[in-house]
């Protein structure tokens, strides 16, 4: 049987745009609000959500050898939500989270849009760990990286060995991050 939801727990499932805050006494259903908006997020197919870590290529620690080359991807479905509300979310076109193996990334476009901006076109999982992004051994160059409401790339965590050179950015906030291990 469905459950109803009161008029607050329906506008904290369905919000858009940003970050919410739910504050209720105990017993009252803030837990199931919280997963219904998760399950609905993953679920729903309107593109107006931002679902962080949704990413064209998906690098995980796993991947041997790996070369991103010559992709065009663009115009993500999604959109990241802007700095006013809170850290940008949403979409990128490449995600690592601390591949065991060398990386290369060359010679690719990409490109969000006004309307379907990029959180970050190439984002590393891991910032604070010593192996985290891109780890080690990697090469970045000439990409062109356009229309982020956060990095063009993070080259943050532990990095070896990892060089980022001849690339071209526009339209971000900032074009390259560099967060060292805390």
């Amino acid at each position: 049987m469905p459950r109803e939801w009161t008029e607050q727990q329906r506008h904290a499932i369905t919000a858009q745009g940003g970050s919410i805050l739910v504050s209720a006494a105990a017993g009252s259903g803030k837990t199931a609000v919280l997963v219904e908006r998760v399950i609905r997020m993953i679920t729903d197919p309107d593109p107006g959500r931002s679902l962080n870590w949704h990413a064209g290529i998906m690098i995980y620690p796993e991947t041997e050898e790996i070369t991103v080359e010559r992709c065009y991807i663009h115009d993500p479905r999604g959109q990241a939500n802007s700095w006013f509300y809170s850290h940008p979310a949403g979409p990128e076109a490449v995600v690592l989270q601390s591949p065991d193996h060398s990386t290369v990334i060359r010679w690719n476009d990409f490109v969000g849009s006004d309307a379907h901006r990029w959180n970050d076109a190439v984002e590393s999982i891991g910032n604070f760990s010593t192996d985290g992004g891109f780890n080690r051994d990697a090469d970045v160059y000439g990409n062109f990286m356009a229309i982020c409401n956060d990095d063009c790339i993070e080259l943050d965590g532990g990095q070896q060995n990892v060089r980022c050179f001849r690339n071209r950015f526009e339209a971000a906030f900032s074009d390259i991050s560099i967060q060292g291990c805390m």
